[in-house]
């Protein structure tokens, strides 16, 4: 908080008019950040100069030279973020080695003197007062930190009982590989599919896709597609992919759909709607750029026109994004 104090005091602007600043530039880095543009990075540099603690840790991140080696950069923002009790940049800063190798840091580490114990007594007392208060973010970072599966279980199940969107698909996860006592046949399954459901209905779109295979799985493909017209509409990239390789029929290798469900025009439109996310992605195998090439030989003329219409037409009311900063 020293940070933004100091910011607000230097601008004559009252803290909470700071903080709302900072979350506001944050706010509209994501979508541009997780699309790879020069908008994204230089609103979250803005974003993190202002105060924003996820900007912060997201910039320091993003300047190490390797998960053993930080940069100048890297120590500042991690820094800043655990100057305002982050648990981010705490984390960063009580980590002593990674895989036993030893972190290198900066010489400002040395000159500032505050040991990498103090950090982490910082974290855990910060985590733990998080954790009781129900913070969902804390309640997941508790539970990634756990020795305890029991514990991790317990945590990731508060986090999810709060109908935040990753963790109930995370615990669909867990669930599946072990989490938790389901000892009457089936029942384990049935909470994979309700967390799983409920992180879909929350606006996770893997969620989505995965509700998406388990109908096509069980044989229903009317299902199947509505459950990947959600997850079209929030624009996640990787749905798109997917719709457009079953939508193809048999260049599909994910799902098969009967030949009465195929649509190779709607394929069309999600690889042209692609091909102008990234026109760069020019892979021979297993790209938008594959793929029309694929469906040119396929379809007609009118046939492309009308799918170029369709999809300048969804373009205009949605963006392309990988959802990485919300769904990690």
């Amino acid at each position: 908080m020293k940070l933004l104090f100091l910011t607000a005091l230097l601008l004559n602007t009252p803290v909470w008019a700071t903080q709302e600043r900072a979350q506001e530039l944050y706010d509209l880095a994501v979508v541009p950040w997780e699309q790879g543009t020069k908008k994204g990075a230089d609103l979250m540099w803005q974003a993190a100069d202002a105060g924003n603690a996820r900007a912060q840790c997201l910039i320091a991140k993003g300047n190490l030279q390797s998960v053993w080696v930080w940069s100048d950069l890297s120590y500042k923002y991690f820094k800043m973020a655990a100057d305002q009790n982050a648990l981010c940049g705490l984390l960063a800063l009580s980590v002593d080695a990674e895989g036993g190798v030893p972190i290198m840091r900066p010489k400002q580490f040395e000159i500032d003197n505050i040991s990498i114990g103090e950090y982490e007594k910082r974290l855990n007392a910060i985590l733990a007062e998080q954790v009781v208060r129900g913070d969902v973010e804390a309640l997941k970072l508790k539970g990634f930190l756990s020795d305890n599966k029991n514990e991790e279980c317990a945590l990731f199940e508060k986090a999810a009982q709060k109908n935040d969107p990753d963790a109930q698909f995370r615990l669909a996860n867990k669930i599946e590989d072990g989490c938790g006592w389901y000892l009457i046949p089936g029942s384990r399954q049935k909470a994979v599919h309700y967390w799983i459901e409920q992180a879909a209905n929350h606006g996770n779109p893997r969620a989505m896709e995965e509700m998406a295979g388990l109908a096509h799985d069980a044989g229903d493909f009317k299902g199947m597609l509505a459950w990947f017209d959600k997850a079209i509409a929030t624009g996640n990239k990787d749905s798109l992919a997917f719709a457009s390789k079953f939508f193809m029929g048999s260049y599909s290798l994910i799902f098969n759909l009967p030949e009465k469900y195929q649509d190779p025009v709607k394929a069309y439109a999600f690889n042209y709607i692609l091909r102008q996310y990234d026109p760069k992605d020019n892979a021979e195998d297993l790209s938008p750029y594959s793929r029309l090439k694929v469906l040119d030989d396929k379809l007609t003329k009118a046939e492309k026109e009308q799918a170029i219409t369709w999809a300048k037409e969804w373009m205009k009311n949605h963006q392309v994004r990988t959802y990485g900063l919300v769904f990690n």
